[in-house]
C-alpha cells in the first residue's frame, strides 16, 4: 500500500469522528513506516497493511438490539436501540416528570429525547424537549448541548449557533418574536 493510500485511510477515520484508537494506531505506524522509505531513495515505498486495516468491524457489531423498551433507573422509559441493556444508538428517551432539587433550573431537566446515544447517554444529533417549555435541536455530547444546534426559549426566542458544555459559545445569533436580531459573541449562553 502506498503512502497516499495509508493518508486516505487516515482522513476518512478523522471525518467519520469517532474512530478506533487501535486502527489509528495502525495507519499511522504504517504512514511512520512509508516516510522512513520515502527519505531513502533506495527503496521502492509498497508497504503490505494488515487486511482488517481498512476493513474496520464496528467491535459492538451484532450485538446491538433494535427497538428494545426498557425502563431506566431514574424511572424514563427509553425505546430505540441498546448495547448491555443500555442505550446506544437510535432512540427516544422519554421522562414522566421531572424530579429535582429546589433552587434548580428547570431547563436542565429534560421531558422528552430523540436521537443519538452512547453508553445511555444523549450523543450525537438529536432533539430535546425540556420542563420549562424550551426546545432544542443539535450537536450533543455526553449528555450536554455540544456543537451546532438551534434552542428556542418558552419565550419563542430563538438562539443558533455553537453550543460548548451547554452554552452558547462564540459567533451566534439571537431572533426575538418581535423580529429583533442580534448577531455576534456570546460567553456562557450570554
Amino acid at each position: 500500500m502506498t503512502f497516499e493510500w495509508l493518508w486516505l485511510a487516515l482522513n476518512s477515520e478523522i471525518k467519520m469522528g469517532e474512530f478506533d484508537r487501535n486502527k489509528l494506531f495502525c495507519i499511522l505506524t504504517e504512514i511512520c513506516a512509508c516516510s522512513a522509505l520515502l527519505n531513502d531513495p533506495s527503496h521502492q515505498v509498497v508497504i503490505p497493511v494488515s487486511e482488517n486495516l481498512l476493513e474496520h468491524k464496528d467491535p459492538h457489531e451484532g450485538e446491538r438490539i433494535q427497538k428494545s423498551d426498557i425502563i431506566l433507573s431514574d424511572g424514563s422509559e427509553y425505546t430505540g436501540e441498546t448495547l448491555n441493556d443500555i442505550p446506544d444508538g437510535q432512540g427516544v428517551r422519554v421522562w414522566s416528570k421531572p424530579e429535582h432539587e429546589p433552587g434548580t433550573k428547570l431547563s436542565n431537566f429534560k421531558l422528552r429525547y430523540e436521537g443519538e446515544f452512547r453508553k445511555g447517554r444523549a450523543h450525537g444529533s438529536g432533539k430535546c424537549k425540556f420542563a420549562n417549555g424550551s426546545s432544542y435541536e443539535g450537536m450533543w455530547k455526553n449528555d450536554e448541548k455540544n456543537g451546532e444546534g438551534k434552542q428556542i426559549n418558552k419565550k419563542g426566542i430563538v438562539l443558533t449557533g455553537r453550543w460548548v458544555n451547554g452554552s452558547l459559545e462564540g459567533k451566534g445569533k439571537e431572533v426575538w418574536p418581535n423580529g429583533d436580531v442580534y448577531e455576534g459573541d456570546f460567553s456562557m449562553g450570554k
